[in-house]
């Protein structure tokens, strides 16, 4: 077994991590970084931690909170038991939290960047700005319903503006 020092280190560096995720506007109640916290209480602590609620926070016009962070987690992690691992499930756990902190930072899409193809299909080169657009709306409360407009034009079969 390897030494169990950093495990509290890892703990701290997935609890802040998870407190940093924002809240995702279209779904208020499903917390990615709730899922983290408990999933990695999971795997590194001999008891687990429970759910805590999101701290609530209020929208424009009643519409969903806006971004922000979860209940506050353990304070003391040195004080926590932790499971005995192994120095590959160690690694294993710091490239985890390498990997959601690059997808938290944006690095992953600056390492790995997507074609034009993918971004912009032939098919439909609009589709991801619509789908965007419409996202931004729905997380402010507005209506999503297309005008008049585009209910013709997608009567007809052409693609809304």
């Amino acid at each position: 077994m390897a030494s169990s020092s950093r495990l509290p280190q890892i703990y701290s560096r997935f609890l802040r991590l998870s407190s940093s995720w924002p809240i995702d506007p279209l779904r208020p109640k499903v917390s990615f970084g709730e899922a983290i916290r408990i999933n990695i209480g999971k795997a590194l602590l001999t008891t687990p931690p429970t759910p805590t609620p999101p701290i609530p926070s209020s929208g424009k016009n009643g519409s969903p909170p806006t971004p922000g962070v979860t209940g506050e987690p353990h304070k003391d992690v040195e004080s926590l038991s932790y499971k005995k691992l192994t120095e590959d499930e160690i690694q294993y756990a710091e490239r985890a939290a390498d990997a959601l902190e690059g997808l938290r930072t944006g690095r992953e899409t600056k390492d790995h960047p997507m074609s034009e193809s993918i971004l912009r299909p032939k098919s439909d080169p609009v589709y991801y700005e619509r789908l965007r657009k419409g996202i931004e709306k729905a997380a402010q409360g507005d209506p999503l319903k297309p005008s008049f407009a585009n209910r013709v034009r997608i009567f007809f079969g052409a693609k809304p503006l």
